[in-house]
């Protein structure tokens, strides 16, 4: 369980290093933490819309920025046996990362509005008990007798401050947004117990998550989504 609870940590504040890129074709370059950032603040500046769930826009930015996400650790794995390296992705695959990226976005969309349809809500100290019991397992292995299990937490903490720093924010900015990530991945929890409870997700023997993504794929009809091309 902690090594999954570590890895959500990982994931929230976008761990980097200084890695070499060709971006589906585009060359392209991630100098640490700071240039990250930067390009995903550029990324935001970009109000085209990418798809609507029932008026709700998701914007291409928002794609853009997963697609980052996705090539980062697609060439974290890469340096690991070649540092230094452009990887390139084939065409073909960079359209169908895209289009997994912007149904994974329609989803998580859909997922937010069923919620209030249902009135599945999770209040703040939910959100930040969840938060504190992740962060209490990274404490715990700060003092693990394995030094590499206490090297790996110890590098974390840099790098959650080598992000607050880049991105220019205080603790407090810091915090709200973790408890927002930690607000999303309970409600899609709690979502998921009241439609298991009401009989709308099946007893397959197919995993929780490839159970839920059915269930959410099955009222997809139930929403007016558009889909737009860029």
């Amino acid at each position: 369980m902690k090594s999954k609870k570590i890895r959500l940590i990982i994931i929230m504040i976008l761990l980097t290093t200084v890695i070499g890129v060709t971006v589906f074709g585009v060359s392209s370059r991630v100098d640490g933490i700071g240039d990250l950032i930067t390009k995903k603040i550029e990324l935001s500046k970009d109000k085209t819309v990418a798809a609507t769930v029932n008026g709700v826009r998701i914007y291409k930015s928002s794609v853009d920025k997963k697609l980052l996400d996705y090539e980062y650790s697609l060439n974290t794995v890469s340096n690991q046996s070649a540092s230094n390296a452009n990887y390139a992705v084939n065409v073909t695959d960079a359209k169908e990362v895209k289009t997994k990226i912007i149904n994974q976005l329609i989803n998580d969309e859909i997922k937010r509005q069923q919620c209030a349809k249902l009135g599945v809500t999770v209040s703040d100290e939910e959100a930040r008990e969840r938060m504190n019991m992740e962060f209490s397992a990274l404490d715990e292995q700060l003092n693990s007798e394995d030094v590499s299990v206490r090297t790996n937490a110890q590098g974390i903490y840099d790098k959650i401050e080598e992000y607050k720093n880049a991105a220019g924010i205080t603790d407090e900015e810091y915090d709200a947004q973790a408890l927002e990530i930690y607000r999303d991945l309970l409600l899609g929890n709690k979502l998921y117990t009241v439609a298991l409870e009401n009989g709308l997700i099946d007893g397959s023997e197919a995993s929780a998550h490839d159970r839920f993504e059915s269930y959410i794929e099955s009222i997809k009809s139930n929403y007016d989504i558009v889909i737009y091309e860029y």
